[in-house]
């Protein structure tokens, strides 16, 4: 089985997008766990798809396992897959006392826990940005403000007053791990939670830093410049890596998220990537054909108006919508150099005042039947 695993993708083993933030990542891998747990799926597969599951969580779910993984695949994760796939059943000891089944089922596993987890990642941040459809057409850089925590510069961002450590954490003992135990109609459920008090770190600060209270993080500014590019549209997602919040003493910082909200325009109407805007004609026109002036996103063009055009008729000027983009590995975005198409739907204008000899011509059209 090992050998297949090369041709597999992980993001669809866990059923999350590429462009899948570390919580989701850690919610659909905790999701399949819980399904193909050999404990409570008794299919003859489970238990070579929880392995599956697993290698893909310790790959997606550290980054810079995952930043490799994007880059070549898993053509360098041989000892990985070679130590997952190698070892039988009870070797994801730690794993299955994570959630507790080994108690659900009346008989305790008796596996070597960590002594302490990784130190936690800080918070990623969202961010709403409003852009025009002109800006969404060409492209655009935006300068951001963006209010976020990081490490303190008194304490390094340790959280310590100076000169003074941590202490080993008094609610998990150092361990920053938490065990709750629930009692259930077959018998216990234990779960095993990041200490509330520490966070996980295991250590919790004595004399406190007077700048940052002892938290390790201060309230600042970031100023970024992100780059939109052509054809950005409503919803669109970019990530900014590392710059959300800071971690906890040392731990590395969250994401900056982007998403991108394009306002309506005066004048087009968007779908997609094709554009529509209505014209005005006048009778003559549209009866004896013309040629008209047609805006576009990127300047005028001519639209020729056949004989006999018929009200609400629409015409399809091609490659005059916006600009395609594509995503690829990595989350960035490339510019497919085509474009949608525009729609120009006709219709006529009633004037509400004319003058003498345009009466006189529509009086003579009427007696002609026209």
């Amino acid at each position: 089985m090992s050998s297949d695993i090369y041709g597999k993708d992980l993001y669809k083993i866990l059923g999350v997008d590429e462009n899948a933030t570390q919580d989701e990542i850690k919610k659909a891998y905790r999701q399949l766990a819980r399904k193909y747990h050999p404990d409570i799926n008794k299919s003859k597969d489970a238990e070579e798809k929880f392995k599956e599951i697993n290698l893909a969580y310790e790959i997606l779910g550290d980054e810079q396992k995952r930043r490799r993984y994007d880059r070549g695949g898993l053509g360098g994760f041989g000892d990985i897959i070679s130590e997952i796939f190698g070892r039988g059943f009870g070797g994801f000891g730690d794993i299955f006392g994570d959630f507790g089944f080994g108690d659900v089922f009346g008989r305790r596993r008796n596996y070597a826990r960590p002594s302490r987890p990784e130190p936690q990642r800080g918070e990623s941040i969202r961010y709403d940005l409003e852009i025009t459809l002109d800006e969404a057409f060409s492209g655009t850089k935006k300068k951001l403000e963006i209010p976020r925590k990081e490490a303190c510069t008194v304490c390094g961002g340790s959280g310590s007053k100076a000169g003074t450590k941590t202490i080993n954490c008094p609610e998990c003992n150092g361990t920053g791990q938490k065990r709750i135990v629930r009692k259930i109609a077959f018998g216990q459920m234990v779960n095993i939670v990041t200490c509330n008090k520490c966070h996980g770190s295991g250590e919790v600060v004595k004399d406190p830093c007077k700048t940052c209270k002892g938290t390790g993080l201060v309230e600042k500014i970031k100023h970024i410049t992100v780059n939109i590019p052509k054809g950005a549209y409503t919803g669109l997602k970019l990530k900014m890596t590392g710059e959300g919040n800071a971690g906890l003493r040392g731990a590395n910082p969250g994401h900056l998220y982007i998403i991108v909200y394009v306002k309506e325009h005066d004048l087009f109407i968007r779908d997609g990537y094709n554009i529509a805007i209505k014209m005005p004609l006048t009778y003559s026109q549209m009866v004896l054909g013309d040629e008209i002036t047609v805006p576009t996103l990127d300047g005028e063009t001519k639209l020729k108006i056949p004989k006999g055009t018929e009200y609400g008729k629409i015409f399809k000027i091609k490659g005059k919508g916006m600009p395609k983009i594509s995503i690829t590995i990595g989350n960035d975005y490339i510019e497919e150099n085509a474009r949608g198409d525009q729609f120009v739907q006709v219709y006529i204008v009633i004037p509400g005042n004319i003058n003498k000899d345009q009466k006189e011509a529509l009086k003579k059209l009427k007696e002609l039947g026209l």
